[in-house]
């Protein structure tokens, strides 16, 4: 390629260290981003509220989420299906032709690169060059050319520009979670909401098994049960009676009400896919996505704490 042959570009903080899932507060004239941890999804289910540092009023997962996937913002959404971000800081100027190689730059070698994202006002405009030999794969290379095409329209303030890079390890998609991954690149890249719809109601259903299997793992249930379900699984009915049934067994809070709500709206938008070519309502598979985040967590909390990776103790009322 044309690239081979120019100046690699200057990394200006090397080995840059790579951060999991944030969210930004949902309040107004805020934004501030906060990390999604364990903690963070356990004091959500249990209804206790963390301050943001930012406004220093209270953090709701929920909003936030709601404005993560009601406007697609790339670092939010790809990192709650379970990307990992690096930013990196590079010296461009104003024409400059450099070579981009994010591997020797930090970036894991055995990774899918799902978006970049650049800061732009430093008095020009990133364009990429590269090789298009790659039909009907939306991951990026991460090896490129850079042109800094000078823009009169944006003020040189500092030749230092900002690259988030948003990327999954390989094998994720040979993973459960990896479902959801898909959803949520599928849901950014504007493809068909509807096949994203199925993708994320699958990974949905197999978060209910996963879950359900580490119950009856513990004895709780009979083999007979145990096959039946195999044979003819219900997600409605996992969804709205059985697993509320195991977390009332574990002293465990319930789903709230209004996602089961856009759960059993995501099942029909996956239905209709399945049989009609009509698109659904971008605003309703955008609050669905943001239902299906919530189960996905709360699925994932309670099978560790029946597997025993949480010790939790239920709070008394």
């Amino acid at each position: 390629m044309i690239f081979d042959t120019w100046p690699s570009v200057r990394f200006v903080v090397e080995q840059p260290s790579p951060t999991g899932p944030i969210l930004a507060c949902h309040q107004e004239s805020c934004g501030r981003p906060y990390p999604i941890t364990l903690k963070m999804w356990m004091d959500y289910f249990l209804g206790n509220r963390q301050l943001c540092e930012g406004c220093s009023r209270s953090i709701d997962v929920w909003q936030s989420l709601k404005f993560a996937f009601q406007n697609q913002v790339p670092v939010l959404v790809l990192g709650l299906g379970g990307a990992a971000n690096l930013t990196f800081n590079v010296e461009l100027n104003p024409g400059d032709q450099v070579l981009v190689d994010l591997t020797a730059a930090g970036l894991p070698s055995d990774v899918s690169v799902v978006s970049r994202q650049y800061s732009t006002a430093n008095g020009y405009r990133p364009i990429e060059v590269t090789d298009l030999h790659h039909p009907g794969s939306r991951h990026l290379p991460a090896r490129y050319g850079l042109i800094a095409l000078a823009d009169i329209e944006q003020s040189a303030e500092a030749p230092d520009m900002l690259m988030q890079v948003m990327f999954v390890p390989t094998e994720i998609y040979s993973q459960p979670g990896g479902l959801f991954m898909l959803a949520c690149e599928l849901f950014i890249a504007n493809e068909p909401l509807g096949q994203a719809a199925v993708l994320a109601h699958s990974a949905v259903e197999g978060a209910i098994r996963e879950a359900i299997k580490e119950y009856f793992a513990r004895g709780v249930a009979s083999g007979a049960l145990s096959e039946k379900l195999a044979e003819r699984f219900d997600v409605k009915l996992a969804t709205q009676v059985m697993m509320p049934t195991i977390a009332e067994n574990f002293g465990f809070r319930q789903l709230p009400q209004h996602i089961l709500g856009e759960l059993e709206e995501l099942r029909k938008v996956r239905n209709d896919a399945a049989h009609t070519s009509t698109a659904p309502n971008f605003s309703a598979v955008a609050l669905e996505f943001a239902a299906a985040t919530v189960a996905l967590a709360w699925f994932e909390i309670l099978r560790m704490i029946m597997s025993g990776a949480i010790s939790y103790i239920p709070p008394t009322s």
